[in-house]
């Protein structure tokens, strides 16, 4: 069954991300307990699987958006931000470097960024979901949302040193943990 650590305080946020991967849990246990039976195939040809397949998907989606829709939002501003400060410097480093390190709103949204992702690691590191396939699942559709949005910053921040530090891991990294950590039981470091 899932399970939840109590790693840390939940939010909102991480409280209907939780339903939502519980509601996950249990179609897919539904559906998977259900095709193997007698029934399995009566149900197939009545579109049974097919609803609990969208169920499935749809809690999987409502998921990441209620669970990383705010941190994926920081993510799209500090890209846009820096993108903005990147094109008005017209390939001056210097210039570049001044306007971003200026720019305060800018490290906020790094700032918020990390900090979410560390407390949604450390959180979701702690949920164990027992079917790997469900598991899988809901890795990949939160690594089709982050990852390109991450990645698109990281390739940005990565060109001047002075903002690496601002974020929590490379773009390469962040798949990783994810695939690796989320949904484990493990709790996150």
């Amino acid at each position: 069954s899932l399970t939840c650590s109590r790693s840390t305080h939940p939010t909102p946020r991480s409280i209907q991300a939780f339903n939502d991967v519980f509601m996950a849990n249990n179609v897919n246990y539904v559906r998977t307990s259900m095709m193997g039976t007698k029934y399995g195939k009566g149900l197939a040809r009545d579109g049974f699987f097919a609803d609990l397949e969208r169920r499935l998907k749809r809690f999987v989606d409502s998921y990441v958006h209620s669970g990383w829709s705010l941190p994926l939002s920081w993510l799209d501003m500090a890209s846009d931000r820096l993108k903005e400060h990147l094109d008005a410097s017209q390939g001056q480093v210097e210039k570049f470097q001044a306007a971003a390190e200026g720019d305060k709103n800018l490290k906020a949204l790094l700032r918020k960024f990390t900090n979410a992702w560390k407390s949604l690691h450390t959180l979701q590191c702690g949920w164990y979901v027992p079917d790997p396939s469900l598991r899988q699942m809901l890795c990949d559709r939160l690594i089709a949302f982050l990852v390109p949005k991450y990645s698109r910053l990281s390739d940005l921040v990565a060109q001047h040193s002075f903002l690496a530090k601002q974020l929590p891991l490379d773009g390469k990294s962040i798949r990783g943990a994810i695939s690796d950590d989320f949904f484990q039981g493990r709790g996150g470091a």
